[in-house]
């Protein structure tokens, strides 16, 4: 049987995201919750003139006499107005999505989400006796898996669920045995495996992708050394982040400096120093919270992008990042110290003068004796 799991293996993502370590395996699937934030801000909001179309045939039904003499239509009825909720909250997510593009507004998608899937559902499964709304119920299936990277098991659960429905009502409907019942069931079958199967493919080919994309930008935006961000990432930050400022929005930037660098790498050997620094990196991003960015300047020089944060927040985070470096010690050389420098953006900062300034408090500090922090005036 290990064809069968070689072949399981293709179509199954859990396979490739386990075997990464675990923050790039949460990297990746963040990557992924925005890719379904934009699909669902960019097609979902076909929902809306899906359901004014649908409504204007309940429209005819209800001219007709017929909207109200079953629970199925009523049901197809309520579904429609789910269908329509649901596009609303696509067109709420793309309006969030052009103010925060990095926040993948859990909450919306998976209202979205539900609700799409349970209008779908209702629609398909209440009419499936009938021959033309087979068809629909397969269409609504196989597109929400195409169009939406869902995960494996909601996908499976999905189809069985649907499934197993289906069973129930067409043996309600039908004698079984009859011709017509093994068309419908067969073709249920048929469409839930599809579904499953081609849907697990292409989610695993747009993990593929989001992968091999997040690879060279991990190439282009991290620094080699200490697998922190690079400085270049850090001045696009720095300048998007400028811009964004506001009366609500603060930003200061702390720069840190390791005291006699140099005496490290001339006594104790530049292996030694590489220690030092991926240390020293490695304390910084672990001290900072997921809004900030730290990142190697040059040489032993880095710099921590502290969003929404005033000079004295950031005067806090960088007095304990110096207590905990200089009580640390690395192996061959001892204890370590550094200095740090702190400016807050004011408005009409450029990226040139918010560094200047946070530049002249680093060098305040070395010149008052090092390891200290100093808040530019």
């Amino acid at each position: 049987m290990n064809w069968l799991h070689d072949i399981w293996k293709r179509f199954d993502e859990r396979t490739l995201l386990n075997s990464l370590p675990a923050r790039e395996r949460a990297e990746l699937q963040n990557r992924l919750l925005l890719e379904r934030a934009e699909r669902i801000a960019t097609i979902g909001w076909i929902g809306i003139p899906v359901a004014f179309l649908l409504f204007a045939i309940d429209y005819s039904r209800w001219r007709a006499g017929t909207l109200f003499e079953s629970p199925a239509n009523v049901a197809i009825l309520l579904s429609h107005v789910l269908m329509l909720i649901a596009g609303l909250l696509a067109l709420l997510l793309r309006k969030h999505q052009q103010q925060h593009p990095k926040d993948p507004q859990l909450t919306v998608q998976n209202l979205h989400l539900a609700l799409t899937l349970a209008g779908t559902m209702a629609n398909g499964l209440f009419g499936l006796a009938d021959r033309a709304e087979v068809f629909a119920y397969g269409s609504a299936v196989a597109v929400l898996n195409f169009l939406y990277p869902l995960r494996y098991r909601t996908r499976i659960m999905l189809a069985s669920f649907l499934l197993g429905a289906a069973v129930l009502i067409t043996f309600a409907k039908m004698p079984r045995g009859t011709p017509e019942f093994s068309l419908i069931l067969g073709e249920v079958v048929a469409i839930s495996i599809f579904a499953a199967v081609a849907g697990g493919a292409i989610y695993r080919q747009l993990l593929r992708a989001v992968r091999s994309e997040q690879i060279l930008e991990r190439l282009a935006n991290r620094d080699g050394l200490t697998e922190i961000a690079n400085r270049r990432h850090a001045e696009t930050m720095l300048e998007s982040q400028l811009a964004a400022i506001d009366a609500e929005r603060t930003l200061t930037l702390l720069i840190a400096d390791i005291d006699h660098f140099k005496r490290v790498n001339d006594s104790a050997g530049y292996a030694i120093g590489d220690e030092v620094l991926r240390g020293f990196a490695k304390l910084l991003e672990e001290s900072c919270r997921s809004d900030d960015l730290a990142a190697r300047w040059g040489g032993e020089e880095f710099v921590i992008l502290c969003r929404n944060t005033d000079a004295a927040g950031a005067k806090r985070l960088a007095e304990r990042i110096r207590l905990a470096f200089s009580t640390s010690e690395t192996q061959g050389c001892g204890r370590c110290t550094a200095s740090f420098g702190i400016a807050e953006a004011r408005s009409g900062d450029t990226v040139e003068s918010l560094l200047q300034r946070a530049d002249t408090a680093l060098y305040a500090a070395k010149h008052d004796g090092r390891n200290r922090t100093v808040v530019a005036g």
